[in-house]
């Protein structure tokens, strides 16, 4: 680890059942890094501006990986429910990185103020635009404001 990101030994408290957890969750995040870092060099270029343009900005990310568990619902529960899994929200960062289940839940709002159901495709990663790069951007790019529905009846 580099000196600036300090090493919290608690986050791993729990998975030393899981061979291999900890080594496959940091080279995740790393590939999300380099991904992002990818990104936001075409975000620029979307800008006119210079591919770089916005590296100076971006030199030590807040770059966090979260893990949310829904747990199942029986199908009755499933299908009455009107719980949110998650409310609704924008992401502080530049952009967040969700790795897609087939499940679903995500939900996103129009600018109309109606709430879409963002369709899960298998083997993709959804950008969701945050504040960060709303600021950035002088309001070029929105912030999406998202939600997530858990109506799952296994756990995810």
């Amino acid at each position: 680890m580099k000196p600036y990101i300090r090493g919290e030994n608690y986050v791993w408290e729990g998975t030393d059942h899981l061979p291999g957890f900890k080594d496959a969750c940091i080279a995740y995040w790393q590939e999300c890094i380099k991904l992002a870092r990818r990104l936001v060099r075409i975000f620029a270029l979307c800008l006119d501006l210079p591919e770089d343009y916005f590296d100076k900005l971006i030199t030590y990310p807040g770059s966090d990986g979260v893990f949310n568990f829904y747990p199942a619902m029986a199908a009755e529960q499933a299908a009455q429910s009107k719980d949110i899994g998650l409310g609704s929200h924008t992401d502080l960062q530049c952009f967040t990185l969700l790795w897609q289940d087939m499940m679903g839940g995500l939900q996103v709002l129009t600018k109309d103020g109606q709430w879409i159901k963002a369709m899960p495709i298998a083997d993709t990663i959804v950008v969701n635009i945050g504040d960060f790069l709303m600021r950035l951007s002088n309001d070029r790019f929105k912030s999406t404001v998202h939600r997530v529905f858990n109506r799952s009846t296994v756990d995810r």
